[in-house]
């Protein structure tokens, strides 16, 4: 094969300026029209409007791991016992939660991978003489680990979705709706049983719309509910100042299981893995789909087939590596470069993607963790429904909800509860089997179909779900979904940390301002120093390393996505609270049982 045919296509002229970010982002924002008059600021709002629908879906399918059913019991327990005190929780909850999703975001759309794949990266072929120990010591207990909150996860759907079957049908038994429940989903991922390709595709398209359709139907409900209950909001909006009912009484352990129950570890996978897919073509950000594709104009099936991508993308790799040393790693390095994201392909997705992100958690997931604890405050706190309670004990499972309902709203509205319980349990039942998907193959580099993979996750998780519900009913049931929550917790900690060291990275998180351009020299080492540094100036540069304002510079021609130094050490304050909460929640079960 001729050397010129390894070498990648000329940049047409439309796509050239490279070296200027600010003409990528103007070339966005305008459309490209530099010849025409500029528009009014409504129609480009409207524009920017149309642009940002072609994002919408990813935040709407990451919303639903924060309003599974596990959150129920916590956020109904929180409010009918301390009234809407907790409230401060959710929305402390719910902004971590959104700190870290976008930081996932971040890393799949500038690095073009997910965060599970990043792990098997920079733990199984290491160049390292302890490359077994950053393996098996490392990466498949990470592994592990992410397949244990996948189960525990899919756990916590099936009950939450067997207890609204037997809520809506009193007639089909406890264990019965264990086992209609573990069937109900084969049915619909029989119809979408497509793995998340590199782009967008139709199916992905039905996929979200029919999550977003499950997740409205929640919304409504609860919207529908609190009209009847009439809270009196002015007390609702001051329960989102924080104040002593957060950890007087005993309800520190209910703030510790709102946000053990709300930022979920397989989110992370998910959200990162979504943010990959590119939602606009090239020509839409001013690129052209022969250069983007290796000189090779995409056909239709290529576009929305991962593994014409990923042969194409391995080829061009592949190629690279004939002709002589020098030819080789110059040849391999324009390669990489090309194949990866540009920056044009990343600033016309990342504001669009976290904006999205940000929507979602706020407009859905904030909101109907609220309108949950709300509604348990109204109702067993503040209303008729505490008489039902006077000691304080306030609802103590899922199945004293929907009876109080009923007994204070009526049998309308008790339906309207289960249906929204289902309705929860099905939507992150469907995101969690992509998730498993995503897990298996970014750790382990194995993929297969959303179904087999269902049938895998499932038939773990119905073992202790047909045992419980046979052998100790309702109340085992709901100890069993308190349990996945602490588990879950648990797991969430070995979920953040990867991702807060991969965010921080330059050297993942950088997108070269030219992609041919060679690369740049490497910096020369420091010199020997014939003596160690003093003890002074030793110091000084750990005081610097630790500095959380320091400034730390981009690789020389690129452009650093990277977290700053004192985003860094808010995630790890905010890990380090995260662990103190599950030795607390560990110790507190410890002493007083589950």
């Amino acid at each position: 094969m001729p050397l010129d045919a390894l070498e990648p296509p000329p940049i047409p002229p439309h796509a050239a300026p490279h070296g200027d970010p600010g003409a990528h982002k103007k070339d966005v924002e305008a459309g490209g029209a530099k010849d025409e008059a500029a528009p009014s600021r409504s129609k480009r709002a409207i524009k920017a409007l149309k642009r940002h629908g072609a994002f919408v879906g990813p935040g709407v399918i990451a919303s639903v791991a924060y309003l599974d059913p596990g959150n129920w019991s916590t956020d109904l327990a929180a409010g009918s016992q301390f009234g809407y005190s907790h409230l401060f929780v959710i929305l402390f909850a719910g902004l971590m939660a959104l700190l870290f999703q976008i930081l996932s975001t971040r890393l799949g759309c500038v690095s073009d991978y997910d965060l599970a794949t990043h792990c098997r990266f920079a733990l199984h072929d290491r160049d390292s003489r302890y490359k077994l120990v950053y393996r098996w010591g490392l990466l498949y207990p990470l592994y592990v680990m992410a397949e244990i909150g996948i189960i525990f996860t899919d756990l916590a759907e099936l009950l939450g979705s067997a207890i609204a079957i037997n809520l809506l049908i009193p007639a089909i038994p406890l264990y019965g709706a264990v086992l209609l429940t573990s069937a109900d989903v084969f049915l619909i991922l029989l119809l979408f049983n497509q793995y998340p390709t590199r782009t967008v595709t139709r199916s992905m398209r039905v996929f979200e719309l029919l999550i977003g359709v499950l997740v409205l139907c929640v919304l409504g409900a609860f919207v529908a509910l609190l009209v009847k209950v009439s809270p009196v909001w002015k007390d609702v909006f001051l329960g989102y100042v924080p104040r002593s009912g957060i950890i007087a009484d005993g309800g520190i352990y209910i703030a510790v299981g709102i946000i053990g129950a709300t930022v979920m570890p397989h989110a992370f996978y998910i959200g990162s893995k979504m943010a990959t897919m590119r939602r606009l073509k090239p020509e839409d950000y001013g690129e052209s789909s022969a250069a983007y594709e290796g000189g090779d104009v995409a056909s239709d099936d290529d576009y929305d087939d991962d593994d014409a991508w990923q042969k194409k993308h391995d080829a061009q790799r592949r190629s690279s590596s004939t002709g002589s040393p020098e030819e080789f790693i110059d040849r391999r390095s324009r390669a990489q470069r090309y194949t990866d994201p540009t920056l044009a392909c990343v600033e016309a997705h990342l504001t669009h993607a976290s904006l999205d992100i940000a929507g979602s958690l706020l407009g859905f997931a904030v909101v109907v963790n609220s309108a949950i604890l709300i509604l348990g405050a109204a109702v067993f706190y503040y209303g008729d429904g505490r008489s039902s309670n006077p000691d304080g004990g306030g609802v103590s499972d899922l199945f004293d909800a929907y009876d109080l309902v009923k007994q204070y709203l009526g049998q309308a509205f008790a339906y309207l509860f289960a249906v929204a319980l289902l309705a929860a349990g099905q939507s992150a039942s469907l995101t969690v089997t992509l998730s498993g998907q995503i897990v298996s193959e970014g750790f382990i580099n194995w993929r297969t179909k959303p179904w087999k993979r269902r049938l895998i996750t499932r038939c773990i998780g119905i073992v202790p779900s047909l045992a419980v519900a046979l052998s100790v009913g309702r109340q085992g049931i709901d100890t069993l979904l308190v349990a996945s929550q602490v588990a879950l917790s648990i797991v969430l900690t070995f979920v953040l940390m990867p991702l807060i060291i991969f965010c921080a990275q330059h050297s993942i998180m950088s997108i070269p301002i030219d992609p041919l351009a060679p690369p740049a020299p490497a910096p020369p080492p420091p010199p020997s120093e014939a003596a160690p540094l003093p003890l002074r100036a030793r110091a000084l540069e750990f005081a610097r390393a630790l500095n959380p304002l320091r400034r730390r510079r981009a690789p020389a021609g690129t452009v650093s996505y990277a977290s700053p130094v004192w985003l860094v050490w808010l995630c790890g304050m905010l890990w380090l609270l995260i662990g103190i909460a599950n030795v607390y929640a560990l110790y507190d079960v410890g002493q007083h049982g589950a």
